[in-house]
C-alpha cells in the first residue's frame, strides 16, 4: 500500500501548533490526501462497475454474496439463504425494490420507505467527496482520535440527501477506515458503525474486502470479499427488479 504521502505545509504546521480547526479547508484537504491514497482522481472516475462476491458472516451463519454495482448508482445485491431461498434486492437507478426466490417461486416484497431510501443510499457507486468544488457535501474536521494505538483524523460529512456520517481517516495511510451513522433498523434509527479493512487493488483503486458492521451497538454482519472485478459489462436489465425467473 502507498505509504509515503504528501502533506501540504499549512497542514503540517497547523498540526504542529495544535489548531488545526482553526485552519480552513482542513477537511477538504483531508479528503484530497484520501482520494490520493487509494488511487488518485483519475483512476477512481476510472472504476465505472464493479461485482463483489463473498459471504456474510452473520454470527457463525455464513450466507454466499453477489454485489453488481455501476456508475448512475445501480446495485443489485443477492444472498443465498439455504432453504429460506434467494433474497435479491436492488436499485434501478429510480426505485429500490426487493425480491425473493423460493420453492420455484419468484416472491415480490415489500420496502419501508426507510429501507428504500437506505438502499438506494447504499447504491451510490462514487463518493460526491469526489466533487469537492461543487459543494454538494458539507465537511467539518472534527479534530484526532486515537483508537486501538492508531492516529485518526475525524471529518463530519452531511451529504445532498442529508445523512450525516462521521469518517475516521488513518494517519498513516489516509484510508477511510471507520463510518460512524444512522441506519433503520426494524422500523427504528439506530446507531451505525461500519469498520473498513483488508485494503487491496482494484484495478489500481484500494478497496476494503472486509466489512464489519454494528448497529445498534452490536456486531451485525461480518462482509468478506474474496473477488471484486473491475469495470464488467452489465445489462441495464440487471438492476431492475425481475418479473419471473428467467430475468437477471
Amino acid at each position: 500500500m502507498q505509504k509515503n504521502k504528501r502533506i501540504s505545509l499549512w497542514v503540517v504546521v497547523a498540526l504542529f501548533l495544535g489548531e488545526m480547526t482553526a485552519v480552513a479547508g482542513v477537511a477538504e484537504d483531508l479528503i484530497t490526501l484520501h482520494l490520493d491514497a487509494i488511487g488518485g482522481e483519475n483512476v477512481v472516475r476510472s472504476l465505472q462497475s464493479v461485482r463483489r462476491e463473498g459471504y456474510n458472516l452473520f454470527e457463525e451463519r455464513r450466507i454466499p454474496l453477489l454485489v453488481y454495482s455501476s456508475e448512475s448508482n445501480l446495485m443489485r445485491i443477492e444472498m443465498d439463504l439455504g432453504n429460506a431461498g434467494k433474497l435479491i434486492q436492488g436499485y434501478d437507478g429510480e426505485n429500490a425494490w426487493k425480491v425473493r426466490i423460493r420453492d420455484e417461486q419468484l416472491i415480490e416484497e415489500s420496502l419501508s420507505l426507510q429501507e428504500a431510501k437506505q438502499l438506494a443510499h447504499d447504491a451510490i457507486f462514487r463518493s460526491s467527496l469526489l466533487d469537492l468544488r461543487t459543494e454538494e457535501n458539507q465537511l467539518e474536521y472534527l479534530g484526532e482520535q486515537v483508537r486501538e494505538e492508531k492516529r485518526c483524523y475525524l471529518i463530519k460529512v452531511i451529504e445532498p440527501d442529508g445523512h450525516q456520517s462521521v469518517l475516521e481517516i488513518d494517519a498513516e495511510t489516509y484510508q477511510i477506515v471507520r463510518q460512524a451513522s444512522t441506519q433503520y433498523l426494524r422500523g427504528r434509527e439506530v446507531p451505525s458503525v461500519i469498520t473498513f479493512s483488508d485494503f487491496r487493488p482494484v484495478a489500481g483503486v484500494w478497496l476494503p474486502h472486509r466489512i464489519e458492521t454494528l448497529l445498534d451497538e452490536r456486531l451485525t454482519v461480518v462482509t468478506v470479499y474474496e473477488s471484486i472485478k473491475a469495470n464488467p459489462v452489465f445489462a441495464q436489465t440487471l438492476f431492475q427488479a425481475p418479473k419471473k425467473l428467467s430475468e437477471k
